[in-house]
């Protein structure tokens, strides 16, 4: 039996349900278009207060995904290649350089994406892995986007199978996650 295995196994000695996707997830997408420009992106970032938005296509399916992380860097980029303005720093800042680009551009792609079946597990491993807040949810069948899970819908998840033993009362012998011995 697989590790994986082992773990369904307990899981459902303990009476706990296979945890997927669909059960944490948020049914509201938050995406831009290919098209829309450096302004509009940090607008909907604003606006949603939320540090990644998926680029979409027309068909509402996932193309990339531009983070606070991808915008930093194009700033950055567009002041270490000289411009009219100056960043306070000294170094010259090309505004327009910035403001020009459109989510196309400045998108990490292809996107990591999971579905409304990926268990939650596996959406956690990926955040870890690759150092992401937040994945897009799409549907596999046509690749739109259903909805977006963030990592603190993933920790209420592990905080709950967790709560009944580790976070909460030590059984006899055990200590409990500060350390305290019952």
């Amino acid at each position: 039996m697989t590790i994986e295995g082992a773990g369904r196994e307990s899981a459902r000695r303990d009476g706990r349900r296979h945890v997927l996707v669909r059960d944490v997830m948020g049914h509201v997408a938050i995406a831009v278009m290919a098209n829309a420009t450096f302004g509009d992106i940090v607008a909907a970032l604003r606006r949603f207060k939320v540090g990644a938005v998926a680029v979409v296509d027309g068909e509402r399916r996932v193309l990339g995904v531009v983070s606070e992380h991808d915008l930093l860097l194009r700033a950055a980029e567009a002041a270490r290649q000289g411009g009219a303005a100056n960043d306070g720093d000294g170094r010259p800042y090309d505004r327009s350089r910035v403001a020009g680009a459109t989510a196309l551009e400045l998108m990490t792609s292809p996107a990591i994406t999971v579905t409304r079946e990926t268990p939650v597990a596996e959406a956690a491993a990926l955040m870890h892995r690759h150092r992401i807040k937040q994945l897009p949810v799409i549907n596999p069948e046509t690749g739109r986007i259903v909805g977006t899970v963030h990592q603190s819908d993933l920790l209420k998840v592990l905080e709950g199978h967790d709560a009944g033993r580790k976070w909460a009362r030590p059984r006899a012998g055990e200590r409990s996650a500060t350390g305290e011995a019952r």
